[in-house]
């Protein structure tokens, strides 16, 4: 199951892109909540009727959560785990790399990709995945040899 999360543009400013951010965060963890609550009461079977195709009770139910641009990126701190998120550049990208051979498969890259841009510990910086690799831009400080520490 898809969430589609409609951002607005943020630009360059801070605040907007930590309050989108916090939204994206917020309304995708409510959405993945509720629609857990959903399947608990009523089941993949009702799910199947209600979307007119057969489903039984071992069918797997995969959550993701795509923002219209960076949202996951900006706020990888508190996303409920039990889904997969992404923004449509990175979900293209997974796609066209081949992984989705099957959903779980689609899945499974989506929270890698996560995952690579979330471990990075560069402060001030905002970070996206383009194929195995990562790009990130910001501020960082290095220690030359003997010119001290160096601004990039």
């Amino acid at each position: 199951m898809f969430q589609l999360k409609w951002q607005d543009p943020v630009g360059l400013d801070d605040k907007a892109k930590l309050s989108a951010a916090r939204n994206f965060e917020q309304g995708g963890n409510k959405w993945v909540a509720a629609t857990l609550r959903w399947l608990d009461a009523y089941g993949t079977a009702e799910l199947g009727v209600r979307a007119n195709m057969t489903l039984d009770s071992e069918t797997d139910v995969l959550l993701v959560v795509i923002g219209r641009y960076t949202g996951p990126l900006l706020s990888a701190g508190g996303l409920d785990r039990r889904a997969a998120w992404t923004d449509w550049a990175s979900l293209l990208q997974s796609i066209s790399s081949g992984a989705l051979v099957t959903l779980s498969k689609l899945c499974e890259d989506l929270i890698q990709r996560q995952q690579a841009v979330t471990e990075l510990e560069i402060d001030d910086s905002y970070a996206f995945p383009i194929g195995s690799m990562t790009v990130a831009f910001g501020m960082s400080q290095q220690t030359a040899d003997t010119n001290g520490p160096i601004s990039l």
